[in-house]
């Protein structure tokens, strides 16, 4: 199902996920996360297991595209990473993100690089 470019077949992959098969299927997960078709990508991000995302090369798959992404979906990871430690790329990422306005994507980086 994955590859297919169909939004229903998808949606249905990140529904019915456990969080093992985050795990087990990452390479084809990270595959599926560039469908950036309408909410897609935010709705994946919202599901997307703390075990998923402790992993270094998911998180360096979202700081080599954390800049492409929708303000909202950059809110739901930002969010979703609460609680999982950061590898040096994505720190670095948010890093460059950062500035000085007081958004709640401003906010939320903060919050994690402290």
């Amino acid at each position: 199902m994955v590859g297919q470019g169909e939004e229903r077949y998808n949606y249905f992959i990140i529904n019915h996920l456990t969080s093992e098969q985050w795990l087990l299927y990452e390479e084809e997960l990270l595959s599926l996360l560039t469908f950036n078709k309408g909410y897609f990508l935010k709705n994946a991000v919202e599901k997307i297991t703390k075990a998923f995302l402790e992993n270094q090369t998911v998180q360096i798959f979202f700081a080599n595209r954390f800049t492409s992404l929708n303000y909202f979906t950059q809110v739901a990871f930002l969010r979703r990473l609460d609680g999982v430690l950061l590898s040096l790329p994505i720190r670095a990422a948010l890093q460059r993100e950062l500035n000085a306005s007081n958004t709640l994507k401003s906010q939320l980086i903060a919050a994690l690089l402290n």
